[in-house]
């Protein structure tokens, strides 16, 4: 049975009448365009010389262990940003890509 002495809340719905002119809302900020392959190259040239974070990423591939392979993403995010630190979140899933499919292809080029 709900306390009757418990403060209620309200709940207020905006009038959504669409008739009136709107104030134009304010401009969203521009987001950097993410790097592409060839600009993150180097990064993940480097990135591939350190031997426990390949090997942390190897475990991580084809593993149905979430945490596993989040926190793979997480420890590359971490090291890139180490040698860049302007490294996004999504640059840095790129770079996870770019190294599993050097894992997946030894010696080849980055496609």
């Amino acid at each position: 049975m709900a306390d009757d002495n418990k403060p209620k809340s309200i709940i207020v719905i905006p009038d959504l009448d669409r008739s009136q002119p709107q104030a134009p809302g304010a401009p969203l900020p521009r987001s950097k365009p993410m790097r592409t392959r060839e600009e993150l190259a180097t990064i993940v040239q480097r990135l591939t010389q350190n031997a426990e974070l390949m090997q942390q990423l190897r475990g991580a591939i084809g593993s149905d262990d979430k945490r596993r392979v989040s926190a793979a993403i997480d420890e590359i995010e971490r090291v890139a940003q180490t040698v860049d630190p302007t490294i996004t979140n999504p640059e840095a899933v790129r770079i996870t890509v770019l190294l599993a499919k050097i894992i997946g292809q030894p010696g080849g080029p980055i496609k």
